[in-house]
């Protein structure tokens, strides 16, 4: 120790002319909480000055081992502590606990040597448990997480199709862990220096028993639920750009990102599958999501001549889709045509022996009603042009377009297949949201009504989509809301102003005259009115997108991710609307390359990305063609 206070000592001394820090309240308080020295009774005995300076001290000893001189490393050690002073860099959490104190582990990746012993492997387990203590976190087992092993799944459900593989599982006294570095599974994770999601390796996956007293449940604003451990990390916009806070650290107000277009720009498969000699292209894609919604699947038995084969029938009111339909059945040597029963009804019948039960099996189809459908795992690990016809499909059976409200509508009574489809498109940062709407007249089942996108993001959806709507109603409504509205009813991003006046300032514009509260503000080569912004009141995303653009041929290199922030935050975000200690639960943890946190938005968190259950809403009562059938 008495080592320790030497170093100290020296190191501040080697600083002694240098700035203090520039740092916000929020920042002080996270370094007071998680950083700072304490001493036995815990109690900060540190500065932020004397934690740089320790840090960059200790660091700048490296230098020794490659032949400077005490000049030199002082040198070092100044120029390090003004980085970081300065907020141009800053090492990891590791590192700012513990440079120069008597731990001095300054790692955050790990790769643990397992001897092939019981000592040996539970020693690795140990060292594990320690490591995963001080860092990543936990989301309960029922989450839906993506992954390009089994697209959307929950993640106690991932776990043990892991483990299926063979891959040997070390059970410990309130967590068990695979190691699943040898299957190549991805899921996305983003990127803490600008916001953008990315596929990241998962190398490990845990199940732990967490104690009631370290569970949380978050829930925001958008109707997120994320349950979760207490040192479960997430990136919180603050004062200075992104942080990284526990869940036990969240507060109301607290600003997140969630799933953005960048997901899909780093979506993970171009190749279409095969299935049991099926070639899982958009044409079938149409025709397994036209068929979850308007479609049935049961047995045909002629009794005359002993013929039994299941019998795929879809129907419609309008005939456009069917006439697609029987294209894509004539891809396979179906030869069927749309008949109109008397009732005005079109449908269209096939019991081949060679198509249907092979596309029964890739829909995931049972005979009889239709009250388990579920989201084909395939769908969600195929290409995104795929995807796009998959929903189309959706959208063409049990589609409505409301023109008013400019979203799209998904109706089903399956909530398996209500859910999962949910998680998909949230993956996609498409923001949907779900709506019960409970039974009355002569339904008894209650329907889930899936908005599809968030009004803002509906324009995204229809690029997505609109090349596989067939139907001429619900297509001609699609062109009128395809275009983005400049000006809307939705609440403005509460972006610190503190984070926008620092690049602001860095701009040369001047914000703290009264000017800015009377006209529009000169940024670059744009004029923009940020009077609500510096009161509190935050920013529209248009507007947000529009200063970023504005500032980034201003702005010096070293606060340009703080523009990719931003433009990301104007592209998918939420607000922490309470933090509360939840029920006892497993968790589950997932290991990825490199130190990229995954935001998990619930719409889903997560995950990825992660889904976590939604609040519902009582549909609205807004006149559609009504779903009689899953």
């Amino acid at each position: 120790m008495e080592e320790i206070k030497v170093a100290d000592s020296r190191a501040l001394e080697v600083v002694a002319r240098e700035p203090d820090p520039k740092l916000s309240e929020n920042a002080l308080r996270v370094l007071q909480k998680r950083y700072l020295k304490k001493d036995d009774k815990g109690r900060v005995i540190e500065t932020p000055r004397e934690l740089f300076a320790r840090v960059a001290w200790n660091l700048a000893q490296a230098e020794r081992t490659y032949g400077a001189d005490e000049a030199q490393v002082e040198e070092t050690a100044r120029r390090f502590y003004r980085m970081v002073a300065d907020l141009d860099f800053l090492p990891n959490s590791p590192t700012l606990m513990n440079a120069g104190l008597e731990l001095q582990q300054l790692s955050a990746c790990f790769v643990l040597p397992v001897d092939d012993s019981l000592v040996g492997i539970f020693d690795s387990l140990k060292h594990q448990a320690l490591i995963h203590q001080s860092g990543g976190g936990c989301v309960e087992g029922d989450a839906h997480v993506y992954t390009t092993f089994c697209g959307v799944e929950k993640i106690g459900v991932l776990y043990e199709r892991v483990r299926s593989r063979g891959l040997p599982e070390v059970v410990g006294r309130d967590h068990r862990v695979v190691d699943a570095s040898s299957l190549g599974i991805r899921t996305f994770a983003m990127d803490p220096r600008t916001g953008r999601f990315v596929p990241k390796q998962v190398t490990h996956l845990w199940q732990w028993d967490v104690a009631a007293e370290k569970q949380y449940s978050i829930r925001c604003r958008d109707g997120t639920i994320v349950r979760t451990s207490e040192w479960h990390p997430f990136l919180v916009l603050a004062d200075n750009g992104l942080e990284e806070r526990r869940a036990d650290e969240l507060r109301p107000g607290d600003l997140l990102l969630t799933p953005n277009r960048s997901v899909r720009d780093e979506w993970p498969f171009s190749v279409a599958l095969e299935q049991d000699g099926l070639l899982l292209n958009e044409r079938v894609a149409w025709l397994t999501g036209y068929t979850l919604g308007d479609g049935s699947l049961d047995w045909f038995n002629n009794r005359t001549t002993n013929y039994r084969a299941l019998r795929l029938r879809l129907f419609d009111g309008r005939v456009e889709t069917l006439r697609f339909a029987k294209k894509v059945l004539a891809d396979y040597g179906v030869l069927v045509n749309p008949n109109q029963d008397n009732r005005g009804l079109w449908k269209i019948t096939t019991t081949s022996r060679s198509f249907v039960p092979r596309f029964a099996k890739l829909a995931q189809l049972e005979p009889g009603p239709k009250e388990s459908l579920t989201l084909p795992e395939w769908v969600a690990k195929s290409p995104l042009r795929v995807i796009g016809a998959f929903l189309g499909g959706l959208i063409d059976s049990d589609g409505y377009v409301s023109l008013k409200r400019r979203r799209i509508e998904f109706s089903t009574v399956c909530p398996e297949l209500a859910r999962r489809l949910v998680s998909l498109l949230s993956v996609l940062g498409l923001s949907p949201s779900m709506h019960l709407k409970q039974p009355s007249g002569r339904s008894r089942r209650v329907e889930y009504r899936i908005h599809m996108a968030d009004a803002k993001k509906t324009p995204e959806l229809i690029a997505l989509v609109r090349p596989w709507v067939h139907d001429s109603l619900r297509s001609e409504r699609l062109d009128l809301i395809r275009v983005s509205l400049a000006h809307n009813s939705h609440p403005r991003i509460p972006v610190p102003f503190a984070l926008l006046e620092t690049l602001l300032n860095a701009a040369g514009v001047e914000t703290r005259t009264t000017a800015i509260h009377k006209r529009a503000v000169t940024v670059g080569a744009d004029q923009i009115w940020l009077h609500h912004a510096k009161w509190g009141d935050g920013i529209g995303e248009d507007k947000l997108r529009r200063l970023v653009q504005a500032l980034r041929p201003v702005l010096p290199a070293q606060l340009q991710h703080l523009l990719a922030q931003l433009d990301n935050l104007s592209r998918g975000w939420t607000v922490v609307e309470s933090v509360k200690r939840a029920a006892r639960i497993f968790l589950f943890p997932i290991a990825a390359k490199r130190r990229f946190r995954k935001i998990y938005d619930g719409r889903g968190f997560g995950t990825r990305l992660f889904h976590e259950d939604l609040r519902c809403r009582d549909a609205d009562r807004e006149t559609r063609r009504p779903s009689s059938r899953c």
